[in-house]
């Protein structure tokens, strides 16, 4: 099924919510499953955040990997931060 602006949003608060770096961890690995665009937006500016770095970059490859053929621009871009 393709993500609705609805599933993103909710990923958004769950995010917000998040108490603690497993909360964090466990958020990022449910992400990496939805490929939209969206979900990058989530997931990149965790990249910065040490404690989560690993699971972040793991979202961000497969999201960017699920996405590419529908956004290449975003994908492309996606992956060249993990560099």
């Amino acid at each position: 099924t393709r993500p609705t602006p609805a599933l993103v949003e909710r990923y958004r608060q769950l995010f917000d919510g998040a108490r603690s770096d497993n909360d964090r961890r466990l958020c990022l690995g449910a992400l990496a499953g939805v490929a939209d665009p969206g979900a990058l937006s989530l997931a990149l500016p965790l990249l910065s955040d040490a404690a989560v770095r690993a699971e972040a970059a793991l979202a961000v490859r497969k999201i960017a990997t699920s996405i590419k053929a529908q956004h290449p621009q975003a994908a492309k871009e996606a992956l060249q931060r993990l560099r």
